[in-house]
């Protein structure tokens, strides 16, 4: 299993791009919902309110700095808040009668508007902590065309920030959620106990993650550039399915104990290696456009410190793939998520 300090990025460039997309070692440590003490004693109706609430909020609390955009993490932790929004939103929709303007949609659009700046900000923090001090002096130049192109996307990218944020979606989901959490409309589905029905909300999403066909891709013996391109299409969705079977779980922490929050370690593994793949496909495109296909001929030593990278990063997927294909890994997966602690 890949270690949570794995994930943490450091200034050395052989420890993969900094990336995310939404990586898992830069989320805050979500905080105890406002709810009874006792997981137990909550209904369904009463966690999904507190975990609204409680997104929906941080959320808020994010906008302002993210707006006078002088710190990179605030945009950051805005769009994890608005993300797990969405999850929560999803998560318990059985339960809850949302207005239609804060539907799952609408906050993900905010939130992928968000992450398209995002996105830009995590590679120009790559070209200049991991790259530019260890690019001899011949290949710099090359480097800095890259970040000025990247100052040229991300301009417009913010633009489109601020619009979300002050004029288009984000006001009128900001204004829907208030109401809503002041009086909230819940379905009959409320009133179960929400430590009964967690893992009938838990288990579909993890099967359809289980049975996703990244997990077949034939890996041994093959090098990441050996796969197809719709191989890495697939792989590349089951990142995307990891994130949000793990955003969903995270809902539910308060009913399990040390099992479930190692199982969610290791969908985060899963999620930022699988993250570092993509982070590094999409940065070489990136330079193939901005620099041209001859880039690697031009900045040899740039191309064997990413090709190092991804060497590193696939051998740790390798790792991640043999562990799920045990034989009981499965069996003990369903185990642990059909049994939230239960009163005595």
């Amino acid at each position: 299993m890949v270690n949570k300090r794995s994930r943490e990025r450091s200034a050395n460039p052989a420890g993969g791009p900094a990336g995310d997309r939404d990586r898992v070692a830069g989320d805050q440590p979500d905080q105890p919902l406002n709810s009874p003490a006792n997981p137990n004693s909550r209904s369904l109706g009463a966690t999904a309110q507190a975990a609204i609430e409680k997104h929906w909020a941080k959320a808020g609390r994010h906008e302002a700095a993210v707006l006078k955009d002088q710190d990179p993490e605030e945009l950051h932790q805005m769009r994890v808040a608005l993300r797990r929004l969405r999850s929560a939103i999803v998560g318990f929709a059985v339960a809850i009668d949302l207005p239609k303007r804060a539907s799952e949609r609408a906050v993900g659009q905010v939130a992928r508007i968000l992450g398209e700046l995002r996105d830009l900000d995590v590679m120009d923090e790559a070209l200049r902590d991991r790259y530019l001090q260890n690019l001899p002096p011949e290949e710099q130049p090359l480097l800095q065309t890259v970040r000025e192109e990247l100052a040229g996307q991300r301009q417009k990218a913010f633009g489109r920030v601020s619009k979300t944020l002050q004029k288009r979606e984000w006001p009128a989901i900001n204004t829907a959620l208030g109401r809503w959490i002041a009086q909230p409309r819940l379905r009959p589905a409320a009133d179960w106990p929400a430590v009964v029905v967690v893992p009938d909300l838990l288990l579909p999403i993890l099967s359809h993650w289980l049975m996703h066909p990244g997990w077949l891709v034939q890996t041994e013996g093959r090098s990441v550039t050996d796969l197809s391109l719709l191989e890495w299409a697939v792989i590349h969705d089951l990142r995307k399915v990891a994130k949000r079977v793990r955003y969903q779980m995270a809902l539910f922490t308060d009913f399990y104990g040390s099992d479930y929050e190692q199982l969610l370690d290791t969908i985060g593994d899963i999620q930022t290696v699988l993250g570092d793949l993509q982070d590094i496909a999409v940065l070489e495109n990136f330079l193939v456009k901005t620099i041209g296909i001859q880039w690697a001929t031009d900045a040899p030593v740039w191309a064997g410190l990413l090709e190092q990278q991804r060497d590193r990063a696939w051998e740790n997927w390798l790792q991640l793939q043999k562990q799920f294909d045990r034989p009981n890994q499965r069996e003990r997966i369903r185990d642990v998520v059909n049994r939230p602690r239960l009163n005595s």
